[in-house]
This record gives structure tokens, sequence and C-alpha cells, in this order.
């Protein structure tokens, strides 16, 4: 009995990680249209900077709805894509402000998917960094950065020498 347990449960993981990666695909396509959108968007307020001030004004806050909206919508995919990824929610967004906490029943919307609750969304946001990882993510961001400043630093001493050269 557990065989035949075991061999339905690893079938339906299978079938949900198939669902995972189709509906990752699609929301590839969904978030390619909405940067597409966005870009339009952007391209008729650049447009509309060259009109005058009373047309501006007539245009300006629907495009900048519609950017914002989109600007929305690209954000909330991008997290639906890492919750199915399984990426960490504090590793997709580190440079967010702790308020600014995404919508829930949004990124559920997008994951369409019958294995995935709002309840998992949530805890998925909420879930504390673990320590270990936090330190281990900290000092590569702390060894980048000085990797980062060691090769200024000699691109500038070559750029010195040059000039003193000359």
């Amino acid at each position: 009995m557990t065989d035949r347990y075991d061999l339905a449960k690893r079938i339906d993981e299978l079938r949900a990680l198939q669902a995972a990666k189709l509906r990752i695909a699609e929301l590839k396509l969904s978030l390619y249209d909405h940067i597409q959108a966005k870009r339009a968007v952007s391209a008729e307020i650049r447009a509309a900077r060259t009109k005058p001030v009373e047309e501006r004004a007539k245009l300006f806050p629907f495009l900048w709805r519609d950017r914002r909206e989109h600007k929305f919508d690209m954000r909330h995919i991008h997290l639906a894509m890492a919750f199915l990824r399984g990426m960490p929610y504090w590793y997709q967004e580190q440079n967010t402000n702790p308020c600014n906490k995404p919508s829930i029943k949004s990124i559920y919307s997008y994951l369409n998917d019958p294995y995935i609750n709002e309840e998992a969304v949530k805890a998925w946001i909420e879930a504390p960094i673990p320590a270990q990882e936090k330190a281990d993510f900290d000092a590569h961001i702390a060894f980048s950065k000085a990797e980062a400043a060691g090769a200024k630093q000699k691109r500038n001493q070559e750029i010195r020498r040059k000039r003193a050269a000359a």
C-alpha cells in the first residue's frame, strides 16, 4: 500500500512541478506584454511633454496612472514567478522598504494554481530571514563591494599614471 501511495504522491508532485513551469512561462509572456505597454505609455508621456500645457494637464494624470498600473502588475508578476521558483521573498525584494508590502491577493491571482492558497503566499512574504542565510548574503555583498572598490582604485591609479606620463 505504501508503494502505491508514494508513487501517487510523486506523480502529484511532478504534475505540480510541470504546472508551475508552464505557469512561469505564461507569466513571462504576461510580463513581456506589461513591459511593452509600459514602454509605450512612457513614450506617450515623453511625446506629451512637447504639447501645450492645457493638453498636458489633461493627458498626464491618465498616462501616469497607466504607467503606475503596469509597474504594479510587473512587480507582482515577478513576485509570483519567484514564489513558483521557490526563491525567498527577502532575496527577491531586498532593497524594498519594509513598509511597502506587496498585495497578497494580486500575487495569488497571478499564481492561478489549485495547489496554492493565499495563506501560503502570506507565509512566504512574512517568512523570517534565516540568520545564517542573511549573514552569508551580507558577506557576499561586502566582498563584492570591496572587490569593486579595489577595481575602481586600480583603474584610477592607471589613469593617474597615464596622466603623469603624458
